[in-house]
């Protein structure tokens, strides 16, 4: 025990903010095994094995320690994943986010792309059949997934695709709204389940380890233009577009990554914005039927910028 201590000292950085994030995330992790079966913790182990070990040995080389934020990032990817996808596949991203979106900026706290999904759209692009066509519809009664290895995957659209297709035809139902909280739809292993996002996301930002500026301007400003969208005949309720798809898990533990946000208060609230009206513009007007994954990567690269402005801003004010 005292190897395995002094091993994590002399090559680990300390980060208690991070640490207590990962442990938060968790739950999240064990409601996706109860879902989609025991595969889900074979993908997460097989793919931390080879995430940490990528950052270890760049770190090395770097001479610098690894961080513990590389426990976070990797529990992020394997969530917005499809329960079924090919381990294989899964290795290859979190080999490339971790490499090119990390370490090749310099390691933690250099990183202008949030790694994690950085990870899911290489490989969105490079295997996209895997993450648009191959999902499964989650186990509901107990044990569910707990006694099989692997949930049978089906081709049928996502809840978001299908609701999408009908735009705003598609009525209000209260036995859907409440499968959709509960995550009873198919979808990625950790965004459906949005009532257990909600708790989580509110004990981050709680803790302060997620800023309520960007959540609550991401939230508000997603409900004002996905209701002018809806009311003009462009996009479906509202309240479905918020609880299908990965905007709710973006909001909460994506675009509140403190490395890759905007860090002044205004430029949080700009951010969180860019955010939410990006994912609504890209599901209805772009190509993709998911815009969170590339809205949360544009915002990031906006980041910066946006901080910069403000601060310029200031300047001239005072």
């Amino acid at each position: 025990m005292e190897k395995i201590n002094s091993f994590f000292k002399q090559n680990f950085l300390k980060q208690p903010m991070m640490s207590k994030t990962f442990f938060a995330l968790i739950p999240l992790l064990i409601i996706g095994t109860y879902y989609y079966g025991l595969n889900v913790l074979l993908l997460f182990t097989v793919t931390m094995i080879f995430g940490l070990l990528t950052e270890y040995f760049i770190a090395k080389l770097l001479k610098q320690k690894v961080s513990i934020a590389i426990f976070v990032s990797i529990i992020l990817y394997v969530l917005t994943l499809p329960p079924n996808i090919p381990i294989w596949i899964s290795v290859v991203g979190i080999i490339f986010g971790i490499t090119f979106s990390k370490m090749l900026f310099g390691g933690f706290g250099k990183n202008v792309f949030n790694p994690a999904i950085t990870s899911r759209a290489f490989i969105y692009i490079s295997f996209g059949s895997y993450l648009t066509s191959k999902w499964v519809k989650p186990l509901i009664n107990f044990p569910a997934g707990l006694l099989r290895f692997k949930v049978d995957t089906i081709s049928s659209a996502t809840p978001l695709k299908e609701i999408l297709s009908n735009g705003p035809s598609f009525k209000l139902d209260i036995n859907l709204i409440i499968n959709f909280l509960f995550g009873n739809k198919s979808g990625s292993i950790g965004e459906g389940f949005i009532i257990l996002i909600l708790i989580i996301g509110i004990f981050l930002i709680y803790k302060k380890y997620a800023s309520w500026h960007i959540v609550l301007s991401g939230f508000i400003s997603f409900i004002i233009f996905s209701s002018i969208l809806y009311f003009t005949g462009k996009s479906p309720n509202p309240i479905y577009m918020m609880l299908t798809g990965g905007w709710f898990f973006g909001l909460f533990f994506m675009i509140t990554d403190p490395v890759t946000s905007a860090t002044t208060k205004i430029g949080k609230v700009i951010y969180g914005s860019l955010y939410s009206i990006l994912t609504i513009i890209i599901r209805i007007f772009g190509i993709w039927t998911e815009g969170a994954m590339f809205a949360i990567l544009t915002s990031n690269t906006f980041a910066p910028f946006i901080d910069y402005l403000v601060k310029e801003v200031g300047k001239k004010n005072k």
